[in-house]
Protein backbone atom coordinates (compact mmCIF):
# COMPACT_ATOMS: atom_id res chain seq x y z
CA UNK A 1 0.00 0.00 0.00
CA UNK A 2 1.63 3.00 -0.94
CA UNK A 3 1.62 6.33 1.43
CA UNK A 4 0.35 9.77 0.54
CA UNK A 5 3.06 12.22 0.40
CA UNK A 6 2.87 15.53 2.84
CA UNK A 7 2.72 19.13 2.38
CA UNK A 8 5.90 19.26 3.06
CA UNK A 9 6.96 16.35 0.94
CA UNK A 10 4.46 18.15 -2.11
CA UNK A 11 6.48 21.48 -1.47
CA UNK A 12 10.01 20.04 -1.81
CA UNK A 13 8.93 18.39 -4.44
CA UNK A 14 7.65 21.58 -6.58
CA UNK A 15 10.64 23.90 -5.44
CA UNK A 16 12.38 21.30 -6.81
CA UNK A 17 10.38 21.18 -9.87
CA UNK A 18 10.17 25.12 -10.06
CA UNK A 19 14.68 24.89 -9.86
CA UNK A 20 14.65 22.94 -12.53
CA UNK A 21 12.30 25.07 -14.75
CA UNK A 22 14.06 27.91 -14.00
CA UNK A 23 17.47 26.38 -15.03
CA UNK A 24 16.01 25.48 -18.01
CA UNK A 25 14.85 28.89 -18.77
CA UNK A 26 18.53 30.08 -18.38
CA UNK A 27 19.87 27.73 -20.48
CA UNK A 28 17.47 28.48 -22.96
CA UNK A 29 18.26 32.15 -22.82
CA UNK A 30 21.93 31.70 -22.82
CA UNK A 31 21.87 28.87 -25.78
CA UNK A 32 19.62 31.94 -28.17
CA UNK A 33 22.31 34.61 -26.73
CA UNK A 34 25.33 32.56 -28.19
CA UNK A 35 23.42 31.56 -31.40
CA UNK A 36 22.84 35.57 -32.20
CA UNK A 37 26.70 36.09 -31.38
CA UNK A 38 27.43 33.52 -34.07
CA UNK A 39 24.86 34.48 -36.68
CA UNK A 40 23.84 37.90 -35.81
CA UNK A 41 22.79 38.62 -39.35
CA UNK A 42 20.32 36.14 -39.59
CA UNK A 43 16.60 38.14 -40.82
CA UNK A 44 14.02 37.45 -38.06
CA UNK A 45 10.87 39.45 -39.29
CA UNK A 46 9.66 42.33 -40.75
CA UNK A 47 10.89 45.95 -38.87
CA UNK A 48 6.57 46.70 -38.55
CA UNK A 49 3.81 46.02 -40.55
CA UNK A 50 3.89 48.66 -42.75
CA UNK A 51 7.19 48.35 -44.07
CA UNK A 52 8.88 45.55 -46.20
CA UNK A 53 12.29 46.33 -44.13
CA UNK A 54 13.59 43.12 -42.45
CA UNK A 55 15.16 42.73 -38.80
CA UNK A 56 18.00 40.90 -37.64
CA UNK A 57 18.44 38.77 -34.51
CA UNK A 58 21.10 41.03 -33.48
CA UNK A 59 18.14 43.92 -33.90
CA UNK A 60 15.80 41.99 -32.27
CA UNK A 61 17.63 41.49 -29.02
CA UNK A 62 18.61 45.23 -29.08
CA UNK A 63 15.32 46.53 -28.83
CA UNK A 64 13.70 43.54 -26.72
CA UNK A 65 13.64 41.22 -23.65
CA UNK A 66 15.18 37.63 -24.76
CA UNK A 67 12.21 35.40 -22.51
CA UNK A 68 12.13 32.25 -22.79
CA UNK A 69 9.43 31.96 -25.32
CA UNK A 70 11.15 34.66 -27.51
CA UNK A 71 14.60 32.65 -27.29
CA UNK A 72 13.03 29.28 -28.99
CA UNK A 73 11.50 31.39 -31.82
CA UNK A 74 14.86 32.51 -32.60
CA UNK A 75 16.47 29.21 -31.96
CA UNK A 76 14.13 27.89 -34.06
CA UNK A 77 14.22 30.89 -36.77
CA UNK A 78 18.54 30.60 -36.66
CA UNK A 79 18.23 26.51 -37.17
CA UNK A 80 15.82 26.93 -39.62
CA UNK A 81 17.87 29.42 -41.69
CA UNK A 82 20.81 27.60 -41.07
CA UNK A 83 19.03 24.69 -42.76
CA UNK A 84 18.36 26.43 -45.50
CA UNK A 85 21.47 27.64 -46.24
CA UNK A 86 22.49 24.00 -46.40
CA UNK A 87 20.20 22.09 -48.22
CA UNK A 88 22.29 18.90 -48.42
CA UNK A 89 21.05 15.33 -48.39
CA UNK A 90 22.14 12.00 -47.28
CA UNK A 91 23.17 10.20 -50.23
CA UNK A 92 22.89 6.64 -51.15
CA UNK A 93 26.45 5.47 -50.69
CA UNK A 94 25.61 1.75 -51.58
CA UNK A 95 23.33 1.53 -54.46
CA UNK A 96 21.51 -1.99 -54.57
CA UNK A 97 22.73 -2.83 -51.19
CA UNK A 98 19.86 -4.40 -48.69
CA UNK A 99 20.39 -1.14 -46.01
CA UNK A 100 19.38 1.24 -49.54
CA UNK A 101 16.39 -0.51 -49.68
CA UNK A 102 15.48 -0.52 -45.94
CA UNK A 103 16.41 3.14 -46.18
CA UNK A 104 13.97 3.84 -49.15
CA UNK A 105 11.18 2.13 -47.12
CA UNK A 106 11.78 3.64 -43.79
CA UNK A 107 11.61 7.06 -45.96
CA UNK A 108 8.64 6.17 -48.20
CA UNK A 109 6.39 4.00 -46.48
CA UNK A 110 3.86 3.84 -49.37
CA UNK A 111 6.80 2.04 -51.59
CA UNK A 112 5.78 -1.83 -51.62
CA UNK A 113 9.19 -4.02 -50.62
CA UNK A 114 10.25 -6.48 -52.86
CA UNK A 115 10.30 -8.98 -49.92
CA UNK A 116 6.12 -8.12 -49.53
CA UNK A 117 5.35 -8.89 -52.96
Amino acid sequence: MATRKSGKDLRKDYRALLDKTKAMQKHIVKRAEELIKQYPDVPYGKKNYFSDETISVSQYKKFYILTPQSSLSVIETIEQWLADQHPHQQQDLFPGHKTSENAVRIANPETKDKRDV
